[in-house]
């Protein structure tokens, strides 16, 4: 990643409390009354009820992964490139993977490498939204 994250990386950060023993939610537990009318304690942080029992080394990696892909970049890839969706060029297929492109992240950064069936895209995130093209391609 390069460019100014600084603002997505603190929104990373404010998930500690979550992540600190596996990924988002996983076997997590936010505290609450236990009578009606279960009134979560939003003030306190949540905690791993079965810290050390919950396995998570294999998949932490695949959920920052994902949180970084999808949630920062906005990139969900299709389950069927180019042939289902008609005559569409390379440009319009890989825009077309990006989640809602012209809503601003919140901060400035490109992601490169990313594999797809064209090659490898960088995508750009900026005031006006996210942008994808092919490495290479000006």
């Amino acid at each position: 990643m390069d460019g100014n994250c600084s603002s997505a990386f603190d929104i990373m950060a404010s998930f500690v409390q979550a992540t600190h023993e596996g990924p988002f939610g996983q076997a997590h537990e936010v505290p609450q009354l236990s009578t009606a009318p279960y009134t979560p304690f939003n003030s306190e942080p949540s905690f791993k009820p079965t810290a050390g029992v919950t396995r998570y080394i294999a998949i932490e990696g695949g959920s920052f992964f994902d949180a970084i892909v999808r949630g920062f970049f906005g990139f969900h890839a299709p389950l069927q490139w180019g042939g289902a969706v008609g005559a569409r060029s390379v440009q319009e297929q890989l825009t077309a993977a990006l989640n809602n492109p012209t809503a601003d992240r919140g901060f400035v950064g490109s992601l490169s490498n990313l594999r797809t069936p064209h090659g490898l895209a960088t995508i750009t995130s900026g005031q006006h939204g996210l942008s994808i093209q092919l490495q290479g391609d000006s």
